[in-house]
């Protein structure tokens, strides 16, 4: 009976056929609960890299309208502009706009009471993931996955600076009767308001130190004084008008 039993055992373990399939039964498990994690994986890591890209052109619009988070309206505003770009990046997340946000910060001249300097625009968000094969027991990710995208990945500074060129202003302003007449604001003549207006702007123009600008006045009436070619009769330089009118029948013979 012993020798039997031991022949037996000898004759099982030299058994072959159907041991590939025994194997695979036991690996196949395995082998889904791996390519589970690898794909899902990759999967998640390229949509948290597209999250980032979102984040960076969303922060980047919001940025180019300038809006300050200066009432409830406009941060709505900022986060409805984030969405709308988080939703083209990732399309196949759930991102609801209770997980998005953006911080304004203003920063001012340390030097000059009041210049604006620059103003930063940071943006952070958070979407949810359906992995496509999902939890195997024990091994894989959950049914919903979070990927996050912080400040880092969506930052943006709009600096502002002031330009100063040269710069030569030419006035022509209206010196006709009709600026005799009552203008819109109460006891002040027509001219009398354009004295005060121009006033005030050429005083403007030149006070300002760090550029040197011109201001010239051209009076008109029905046109405005051109240099013409040439001299005037006393040596000087000839002036003529801009506009010259029909003249009446008994002036035809006038050379003009």
């Amino acid at each position: 009976m012993r020798s039997r039993f031991l022949r037996f055992i000898v004759r099982l373990l030299r058994q072959e056929y159907g041991a590939i399939t025994v194997m695979f039964a036991i690996m196949f498990p395995l082998l889904m609960m791996f390519y589970s994690v690898a794909y899902d994986g990759a999967n998640l890591q390229s949509s948290r890299a597209r999250l980032a890209d979102g984040l960076n052109q969303g922060v980047l619009a919001v940025a180019m309208v300038d809006n300050r988070n200066s009432t409830a309206a406009d941060k709505a505003e900022n986060i409805t502009l984030l969405h709308n770009y988080l939703s083209y990046y990732v399309p196949d997340a759930t991102i609801a706009k209770n997980d998005l946000t953006v911080a304004v910060e203003v920063n001012y001249s340390t030097t000059e009471t009041g210049k604006l300097d620059s103003v930063d625009y940071t943006a952070s968000g958070k979407a949810s993931m359906q992995p496509i094969i999902g939890a195997q027991q024990e091994v894989g990710f959950d049914s919903a996955v979070d990927i996050r995208a912080d400040s880092g990945a969506g930052v943006v500074r709009k600096t502002f600076e002031v330009v100063r060129f040269p710069t030569d202003y030419a006035l022509v302003l209206d010196f006709s009767g009709s600026m005799q007449d009552v203008s819109s604001e109460p006891g002040m003549t027509r001219i009398a308001l354009l004295r005060k207006v121009v006033t005030d702007f050429i005083s403007d123009i030149l006070n300002d130190e760090s550029v040197s600008n011109t201001v010239s006045i051209i009076p008109f009436s029905i046109g405005v004084p051109v240099i013409l070619p040439g001299e005037n009769i006393a040596g000087g330089v000839s002036v003529g008008c801009s506009f010259v009118g029909k003249l009446k029948q008994q002036y035809q013979k006038v050379d003009h």
